[in-house]
């Protein structure tokens, strides 16, 4: 129902709400990089362990804070970045994001993100 309210521009409006589920995207993903990089670094630490809790709760409160419109926007990314990685993003996924409302910008911006939340260097590609 979205794609037909939206109207996709080369570079989307300051307020549009895809705009603020890419930036929550972006939070995701540093989230979930800094939460490796803990886990990594730890050694069954309980310290540790309330720090990743604090973490993901702080995402989970900029993501409490989206409008409906944005949470859409939002899971439409997430859908698409939570399938596995050493597939990439295929071009049809790619036009369903623009027809959904993404400006070739976002689809991108999105693609970057993809790329380091699933590294092709690393044999566990999956967060």
């Amino acid at each position: 129902m979205t794609d037909r309210l939206v109207r996709t521009t080369p570079q989307q409006e300051q307020g549009h709400p895809s705009n603020k589920a890419l930036e929550a995207l972006r939070n995701y993903v540093a989230t979930e990089a800094y939460i490796q990089s803990l886990e990594f670094e730890s050694s069954d630490d309980k310290g540790m362990g309330r720090l990743i809790k604090e973490t993901r709760d702080q995402h989970l409160a900029l993501f409490d804070k989206l409008t409906p419109a944005e949470t859409h926007f939002y899971h439409t990314l997430k859908l698409v970045l939570d399938k596995d990685g050493d597939e990439g993003v295929n071009e049809n996924e790619i036009q369903n994001l623009e027809r959904s409302g993404f400006s070739a910008e976002q689809v991108r911006e999105f693609l970057r993100l993809f790329d380091n939340y699933h590294p092709k260097d690393s044999p566990s590609s999956s967060a």
